[in-house]
C-alpha cells in the first residue's frame, strides 16, 4: 500500500504523527507523494501528473488553503475532487480528510455530510488521541482497497477460465493492475464502443486490442492495425480513407483505405497521439458520421468499424498544449483502459520471463531450465523502461548467451546486468552516472525514440538531452 500526504502546515506535530501511524501500519509514504507547505495549486497538479502510479490512500488536510495562478482558492475538498478525477480509472482509491478546526467548520455541516457520502471517503478530527482514529481509518481503508481488488479479480476469474480465456496465451500475468485492465476489457468487448488504450510503449496495447476484437461479435471480421506515427503527414489521409486515381502525384489507381479494409471489424489506431491536426479533423468526422470520403472523391462511403486507439502520451496534456483535439479525444475515449507498466506488475516480471524463455528455447532448440536466483533478483530490481518488449529482448539475448542450464546475471544484456547493482565502493559520481543513464534511457524509450519529446518528458533542453545520450551511449 502507498499513501499520499497533503497538508499546508508541515511543522505541526500531527503531521509527523500521521506519518508514524502509516509506517507502523506498513503503508509507504514515498517522498514524491508528500505535499507539505503552502505550495501553489498548479505546482501540486504538475507534480501529481509526474507520478508513475496513484496511491491507494490519500490523507488530505481539509482546511488547507492553496491558490492557483488564476487566484482561485483550493481547499481540501477541491484537492480531493482533483485526485479522484485524475485517477478515476485507477480505483480503488481512499481519501481520509483531516482537520484540527472542526468546530469552525460547523457552518459547512451539510457540505461535510455530502462529502462523506462519496464512497471511499473518511474524516478525522485532529484532536486529543486522534492517532487511534487515524489508525482505524487507515486499517479500514487498506481492508476496503484489498476487498475491492479481490472483487475485481473474482469478477474476471468468473469468466470462462479467467484471465487466460480472455487474453489467451499472449498476455501473461496475475497482478491486480493487469487483472483490472482485463476486467474492463472483457466487459466492453461485446459492445461497439470506441476504446482508448493508454500506457507506456511496450505495455502490450496491441495485444489487448486483439483480445478485445477476438472476444467480440466482430471476431470473424478483419482486425486491421495501423501505426499513425509511421505514416508521413502527407499520406495519412490516403492511408486511412483511401484515394482515387489521379488524386495526387503518384496516385496511379484507386486505393482502398484502412477503414474500408476493416469494414465490419476493428480498426486499431496505434500511437493516435502522433496524428497530425488535419487528419484529426477528418477522423473526427468519420467517427461522427460513420462514413468516409476517399481523397480525390466526393462520394460518401458508409462504414461499420469499431475503433480501438492507443497512445503512450497523456492526451489531456496534449490537448492543453494544442497538439490534440479535445472533441476527438472524447470520441475516441468512450472507454479508457490504462495498461500498467511492467515495473508496477510485481512478480509478473518472472512469469513473463519464463514465458519468453520457453518460446526462445522452442524456437532456437535450447535446453535451459530457467533463471538462477541471482538473475531473478536482477529481473525484479530493474525498472524496465521498455516494459514487456524490453524484457522479451533481454530474455532472448540471455538465452543465446547462456552456456549452462540456468541463466545467470552475466548472460543478460550488459546495461541490464549492471543496472541494479551498486557496490559500496562506487563513488557518488558512479551512482549518479548509472541513475542518469537509466532515467534518460527510460524517457527516450517512453518518447518512442523522439529526442525532442524525450527532452520534454525529462524537463531538460533538447541540446542537453542529446549531449547526455552521446556521453552515456543511449540509443
Amino acid at each position: 500500500m502507498r499513501a499520499m500526504l497533503i497538508d499546508d502546515e508541515p511543522t505541526r506535530p500531527q503531521v509527523q504523527a500521521i506519518r508514524e501511524v502509516l509506517t507502523e501500519e506498513g503503508v509507504d509514504v514515498d517522498k514524491g507523494y508528500v505535499f507539505l507547505g503552502r505550495i501553489g495549486a498548479n505546482d501540486f497538479c504538475k507534480r501529481v501528473k509526474m507520478l508513475e502510479r496513484p496511491p491507494e490512500i490519500a490523507i488530505v488536510d481539509y482546511s488547507l488553503r492553496w491558490t492557483d495562478i488564476q487566484g482561485d482558492s483550493w481547499n481540501g475538498d477541491r484537492v480531493g475532487k482533483y485526485l479522484r478525477k485524475r485517477w478515476a480509472a485507477d480505483v480503488p482509491f481512499y481519501i481520509i480528510f483531516v482537520s484540527a478546526y472542526l468546530k469552525s467548520m460547523e457552518s459547512r455541516y451539510e457540505q461535510l455530510v455530502e462529502l462523506l457520502r462519496v464512497p471511499f471517503t473518511g474524516f478525522v478530527e485532529l484532536g486529543a488521541g486522534f492517532e487511534e482514529s487515524i489508525r482505524n481509518h487507515v486499517r479500514y481503508a487498506c481492508d476496503l482497497v484489498r476487498a475491492e481488488r479481490a472483487r475485481s479479480i473474482a469478477a474476471l476469474n468468473a469468466l470462462p477460465e479467467g484471465v487466460a480465456a480472455f487474453f489467451g496465451d499472449k498476455i501473461v500475468g496475475t497482478s491486480p493492475s493487469l487483472i483490472q485492465a482485463g476486467h474492463v476489457a472483457s466487459r466492453v468487448s461485446r459492445s461497439s464502443a470506441s476504446i482508448l488504450l493508454t500506457g507506456e510503449s511496450g505495455t502490450g496495447k496491441e495485444l489487448v486490442a486483439k483480445a478485445i476484437h477476438f472476444n467480440s461479435p466482430r471476431a470473424n471480421e478483419p482486425f486491421v492495425a495501423i501505426n499513425c506515427a509511421a505514416i508521413p503527414d502527407t499520406l495519412i489521409e490516403s492511408e486511412l480513407f483511401g484515394h482515387t486515381k489521379g488524386a495526387f502525384t503518384g496516385a496511379v489507381k484507386d486505393q482502398q483505405g484502412q477503414f474500408a479494409r476493416a469494414n465490419g471489424g476493428t480498426l486499431f489506431l496505434d500511437e493516435v497521439g502522433e496524428m497530425p491536426a488535419h487528419a484529426q479533423v477528418k477522423l473526427l468526422r468519420v467517427l461522427q458520421e460513420r462514413e468516409i470520403v476517399p481523397v480525390g472523391s466526393s462520394t460518401r462511403v458508409p462504414i461499420d468499424v469499431r475503433v480501438i486507439s492507443a497512445t503512450h502520451r497523456v492526451l489531456p496534456d496534449e490537448i492543453s498544449e494544442g497538439r490534440f483535439r479535445e472533441d476527438l479525444y472524447y470520441r475516441l475515449k468512450v472507454i479508457e483502459i490504462p495498461l500498467p507498466p511492467l515495473r508496477d506488475r510485481g512478480a509478473d516480471v518472472l512469469d513473463l520471463a519464463e514465458h519468453f524463455l520457453s518460446n526462445a528455447c522452442r524456437r532456437e532448440g535450447l535446453n535451459i531450465r530457467g533463471f538462477s536466483e541471482a538473475t531473478k533478483r536482477t529481473l525484479l530490481d530493474y525498472s524496465w523502461p521498455g516494459n514487456a518488449r524490453q524484457l522479451q529482448n533481454a530474455v532472448d539475448h540471455a538465452a543465446l548467451m547462456c552456456e549452462g542450464e540456468l541463466i545467470e546475471p552475466g548472460d543478460l544484456p550488459q546495461d541490464l546486468a549492471e543496472a541494479p547493482e551498486s557496490s559500496e565502493n562506487d563513488t557518488w559520481k558512479d551512482q549518479l552516472r548509472a541513475f542518469k543513464r537509466r532515467y534518460f534511457q527510460r524517457k527516450y524509450t517512453e518518447a518512442g525514440g523522439n529526442k525532442t519529446r524525450a527532452a520534454e518528458l525529462a524537463e531538460v533542453s533538447r541540446r542537453y538531452f542529446i549531449d547526455v545520450c552521446q556521453e552515456l551511449d543511449i540509443d
